[in-house]
């Protein structure tokens, strides 16, 4: 397993709307130590397994994800 992705899946284990922005600032974090690639992958990957596996996610969840994504957009790019 790589490790940009298990730090990743240790991230979005802990997502909430109250910490999505701390979430987001350890992904650019892990950005720096990582190669772009494994860890878009990983945010990626991540996103689609919680949503395939809750299929019927929170609306709350939902627009959590989405400040996460919107965060990211604006941090990095």
């Amino acid at each position: 397993n790589n490790p940009a992705r298990r730090k990743v899946q240790g991230l979005f284990n802990r997502l909430s709307s109250n910490n999505f922005q701390s979430i987001a600032s350890g992904i650019v974090a892990l950005l720096q130590q990582h190669s772009r690639h494994d860890v878009v992958a990983a945010v990626c990957s991540c996103i689609l397994t919680l949503v395939e596996k809750h299929v019927n996610l929170l609306e709350s969840l939902l627009v959590t994800i989405s400040a996460l994504i919107s965060a990211l957009t604006h941090l990095v790019g």
